[in-house]
């Protein structure tokens, strides 16, 4: 990681097969709509920060840092539940699958506190971010244009998939040329 910028993000990254479990519903239930864009199996993931464009090097001491900080910290278990959309009121920009810990509560939140912590050491603000409630949710549709129709399906979908997440990745987002593209930077394995 020498040189430039890259846009990233710190994410869960969602288990192969599940994640083509749930774009295979999501795909079935929106059809062919010009109005959204489905994402991609490969692309699922839990966001825990976007840190956008981000020097290289500074990507590197946040891999180390997330490394030292994270790999003692222990999986969560979460279960997959309902859709939303964001903003919840309005035209919808984002559908999404909500997720919940199934046990251990407050394992993703000491993940989560554990990426921020980690951040604040390598001088990431992330203040406007603790300053928001977190929605652990996996984003499975974009909205194309400005109103977009969202059948009635969607609302309706309910999962029940249970989901330990293994790995904290540091992922670059590579945008243009197709659709959206992410590349992991480093891994951290959790307990």
């Amino acid at each position: 990681m020498s040189g430039g910028t890259a846009r990233a993000f710190v994410a869960l990254a969602l288990d192969a097969e599940l994640a083509r479990r749930v774009c295979a519903d999501v795909e079935r239930v929106l059809g062919r709509s010009s109005d959204l864009r489905a994402t991609r199996a490969e692309a699922l993931h839990l966001t825990l920060f976007f840190l956008g464009d981000t020097g290289r090097e500074l990507l590197a001491e946040i891999a180390a840092e997330l490394e030292r900080t994270l790999r003692d910290l222990s999986a969560p278990e979460l279960r997959l539940g309902g859709t939303g959309s964001f903003p919840e009121r309005g035209s919808p920009r984002v559908l999404w699958v909500g997720l919940e810990e199934r046990a251990h509560a407050g394992r993703l939140a000491a993940v989560r506190e554990g990426v921020l912590a980690a951040l604040e050491r390598c001088a990431v603000d992330v203040a406007e971010e603790r300053e928001r409630p977190f929605r652990a949710h996996l984003t499975v549709a974009r909205a194309k244009v400005d109103r977009p129709r969202v059948p009635d399906g969607f609302r309706q979908l309910a999962f029940g998939d249970e989901w330990r997440p293994r790995e904290v990745v540091l992922y670059e987002s590579h945008l243009g040329g197709g659709p959206v593209r992410h590349e992991a930077l480093a891994r951290v394995t959790l307990a």
